[in-house]
Order: C-alpha cells, then structure tokens, then sequence
C-alpha cells in the first residue's frame, strides 16, 4: 500500500521539553514556571511517571497537570492514574481559571505526601484530595 502526499510537509515553530530522571523519587513537591500553548488540539503537560507503567500487568502510577491549549488555555485538568487493570483508575478534576495561561508564565506545583496530593497554580490550591 502506497502513500501519495497531496500537500508537502511544512515544520511547525513549536518546541517542547522533556526532563527524565532515571533517579526513582516519590513524595515531594514538584514545581514548575512554564508558559502554556495555546490551540486546539495542543496540551501543555506537567506530570510525575513510573518508568515501564505501560507495560501489561504493572502497577500504573502518574500524577498530572494538563492545560488545554483551546478556549484561550483557560482550563485545565488535575489528575492521579493508578492501577495494574486497563483501564486504569482516574481521578480527573477540570478547573478554569479566570485568565490565559498562554499569556505569561504561571507556576505550577504538585504536591505528594502519604496522605494527599494538592495541586496550585500560582500559589493557590485549586484541589485537594486525600488518601491513600
């Protein structure tokens, strides 16, 4: 089976990061300044992982902050996916905020103890939950 193109590939202007730890960290706060995409279809993450979650029969463990690049970036979701059976247990919260994330640089923080996870933007707690 072929493939004929019907307009050339054009290179977009965006960039992206990665940091990678093969250190294994656990509770803690984790904190970041970034400024967000705007677009739909854009997400603008920050999250924690477990190396080889994807991986049939492991335990799944992620801890999320993802903005949505649509509606002006002014929502965004909280999330914890844990469990070992597909799919997996989740946790989402939508929050909006009142202003453009796209427009400037904002902080973001998870915040990991054994008995919550909080996430802020800004240095406001926009959701809490507890246990284990």
């Amino acid at each position: 089976v072929g493939f004929t193109a019907t307009s050339p590939a054009t290179a977009k202007p965006y960039k992206a990061a990665e940091i990678y730890s093969k250190q294994t960290y656990k509770y803690g706060r984790y904190e970041i300044r970034m400024r967000v995409a705007k677009g739909s279809g854009v997400l603008s993450t920050f999250f924690t992982y477990k190396n080889g979650s994807e991986q049939p029969g492991t335990f799944w463990e992620e801890i999320d902050i993802e903005i949505f690049g649509k509606n002006n970036a002014t929502q965004w979701q909280s999330n914890v996916i844990i469990g070992t059976n597909r799919p997996t247990t989740k946790t989402e919260g939508v929050h909006t905020t009142p202003f453009s994330m796209g427009d400037g640089y904002h902080t973001y923080v998870l915040e990991w103890t054994p008995n919550y996870i909080a996430w802020y933007v800004d240095g406001t707690q926009t959701r809490r939950i507890t246990g284990g």
